[in-house]
């Protein structure tokens, strides 16, 4: 099952096994902010570009121009989490309120982590306290320094999607103006783990990844090994950091116009790919292809094929069933 994002028509869509596609929130062409507290059919957002499911089968939204992310509730009820409107005593804390939240990330522990775009910050919910505060970058400020430092000390440039590392506590972000990837570790110290800050473009594949150019990435996705999936969508391509540290192409082909089913992932053609996602247990790879309107699947032999089409797609997030 997977959620996907119909950013522009503003709602959430769940695609089933059969490909059978149904409208679980939002109204298409409706961008209000209406119905908090009641059931979710109620419901609408205003440009939804993150999405994540919780350990307990909520599944949280990134409401984006309503500057809020929300949480539909197992019950099937919507109300705010964090931003605007959240009634808590953490509401009037000046790190409480969100300013374009891009993106949204949950832990197993069920800590909430947010890229709150406009702010130029990463921000995380906790849930021991439910306090909201700055983990990552420095508040309205945008650029680039910081690495080898406190990540609170450090600038962002467009942060745009975050992942969490449970195994190693490590968070990473697509700092997608400094065409870098980023890893905060354990200590709260920032790093850049792929691409080279301020340098946009492509350098070849199978280097060094600290070593080589990205151009725009969107989203990341840490597998449990500990490889980095990238889409850098303004190179058209999906790569992967490994586990020794280097970049591989492992979708796309650089000016391809190859975008048929079937063929070898390495060898079609992508067109502004815009979010990855891992299904670990059966190894495949999901994409949104914005520029083509299209959500596609890299298969465990490594074949890519289409499996819906549609406008406006943005965010996805995968089940393991």
């Amino acid at each position: 099952m997977c959620l996907l994002l119909q950013t522009m028509k503003y709602v959430v869509r769940k695609i089933f096994a059969n490909n059978t596609i149904v409208t679980i929130l939002g109204k298409t062409g409706d961008c209000s902010h209406t119905g908090d507290y009641k059931q979710v059919q109620n419901a609408t957002l205003n440009y939804p570009t993150g999405i994540v499911v919780t350990p307990f089968n909520e599944i949280l939204v990134a409401d984006t121009r309503n500057n809020v992310v929300r949480v539909v509730t197992e019950e099937g009820v919507i109300q705010p989490l964090a931003g605007k409107n959240v009634l808590s005593d953490a509401f009037f804390e000046k790190d409480s309120t969100l300013n374009v939240p891009q993106s949204v990330y949950v832990t197993q522990s069920n800590d909430v982590f947010i890229v709150d775009f406009f702010n130029q910050v990463i921000k995380k919910l906790s849930n021991e306290d439910g306090k909201m505060s700055i983990i990552a970058g420095k508040r309205g400020i945008q650029g680039y320094n910081g690495n080898g430092s406190k990540a609170t000390d450090a600038l962002l440039w467009n942060p745009f999607s975050v992942f969490v590392n449970e195994n190693t506590n490590d968070l990473f972000i697509a700092d997608r103006g400094n065409h870098i990837v980023r890893k905060v570790d354990k200590y709260g110290m920032i790093s850049t783990v792929a691409g080279i800050p301020r340098q946009a473009g492509y350098s070849g594949n199978n280097m060094n990844a600290t070593q080589s150019k990205l151009n725009g990435p969107t989203s990341i996705y840490v597998t449990k090994s500990g490889e980095i999936f990238i889409a850098d969508q303004s190179n058209n391509l999906i790569r992967k950091v490994n586990t020794s540290n280097v970049l591989i192409d492992v979708a796309g082909r650089l000016n391809s116009v190859d975008y048929r089913d079937g063929i070898r992932a390495i060898d079609a053609g992508l067109a502004i790919p815009f979010s990855v996602f891992v299904r670990e247990s059966s190894n495949e790879i999901f994409i949104v292809e914005s520029g083509m309107d299209k959500l596609r699947k890299i298969n465990s032999n490594g074949t890519i094929q289409t499996l819906v089409a549609g406008r406006y797609m943005s965010h996805l997030f995968v089940t393991e069933r």
